[in-house]
């Protein structure tokens, strides 16, 4: 269960309350899948939990943004507007690649297939790899895929391929 999961984090690193941790923890997105994102740019990737929000089909996931605007901003052209951008966006898309865990249902594999048929787009299954999260719980932070920001450290950017890296605060 994805909140259980979240919930499990907040409590064990206190992830919420940033400043309150004497040492917190961030997990960094690295060289795992650095190749497979270089070659497949134009992918769009479907999981057991958004497909089960039922955001599956774009009509639906459409009216449903076209819904949350209007509430929002009730202005028609700033809401059709925000609706063209999204639309938009998927035109850069060529693939559906649906990410497969041990659990997951025989047919959820089948929708994104048929997503990908209805747009004209290749179809990937993927296969869930869920170490990193258990490294994460466990306690398993390796430098190459964590980054763990000790007591007067902040977050910054990297600007090269490590994405983020953990800076002395200045104190004056």
């Amino acid at each position: 269960n994805y909140d259980a999961i979240s919930r499990l984090i907040e409590k064990e690193f206190n992830i919420k309350g940033y400043g309150k941790t004497t040492v917190w923890r961030v997990l960094k997105i690295k060289e795992t899948n650095k190749e497979y994102f270089e070659k497949s740019s134009g992918t769009y990737f479907y999981s057991r939990g958004w497909l089960e929000l039922g955001i599956n089909e774009e009509e639906q996931r459409i009216e449903k943004l076209r819904k949350e605007y209007m509430e929002k901003f009730d202005d028609e052209d700033t809401v059709e507007y925000l609706i063209s951008m999204e639309e938009g966006m998927l035109k850069n898309y060529d693939c559906a690649a649906y990410v497969k865990w041990k659990d997951s249902p025989a047919q959820l594999e089948d929708v994104v297939k048929k997503i990908a048929q209805s747009k004209g787009w290749r179809y990937e299954d993927i296969e869930g790899n869920d170490s990193i999260l258990a490294d994460l719980i466990n306690g398993n932070w390796d430098n190459e895929r964590f980054l763990v920001v000790e007591p007067g450290y902040e977050v910054a950017a990297s600007c090269d391929d490590m994405i983020i890296k953990a800076n002395k605060i200045e104190t004056e």
